[in-house]
């Protein structure tokens, strides 16, 4: 599975490139959302994780360009703050999915199976 991760704090950025390289992922960093955008311009992904705040393009903006222009690529949006309301505007989008931080590698993990299984349904 080829893996986008859009995150502007490099200690996270590295810790969760870590852990899915170490998993078989493989996996590709960007520091904002602009950046994932050039990058899903240039490659396909089949799973995207983006952090919430992010300098240039957030998250919000980011999931917004994806489903206009690859609306078959899931997004795992992950951050320390409420994101009730970013849920409500996306909660129709089953490709859409959230995680709170902090987490570990199996919850992560475990977030990307159940991703992979809604997509299949």
């Amino acid at each position: 599975m080829n893996v986008l991760i859009a995150e502007d704090n490099k200690n996270a950025m590295i810790a969760l490139s870590i852990g899915l390289s170490r998993l078989g992922y493989e996996v590709t960093t960007v520091g904002n959302g602009m950046e994932a955008l050039r990058a899903m311009e240039d490659e396909n992904f089949d799973l995207v994780i983006t952090d919430y705040r992010m300098p240039m393009l957030n998250g919000a903006g980011l999931v917004d360009e994806i489903q206009g222009k690859h609306t078959n690529v899931p997004v795992l949006v992950i951050s320390a703050y409420d994101l009730r309301d970013v849920r409500k505007k996306f909660r129709k989008n089953v490709n859409i999915h959230f995680l709170s931080k902090p987490f570990d590698l199996s919850q992560l993990t475990e977030a990307i199976e159940k991703m992979a299984i809604k997509s299949n349904e």
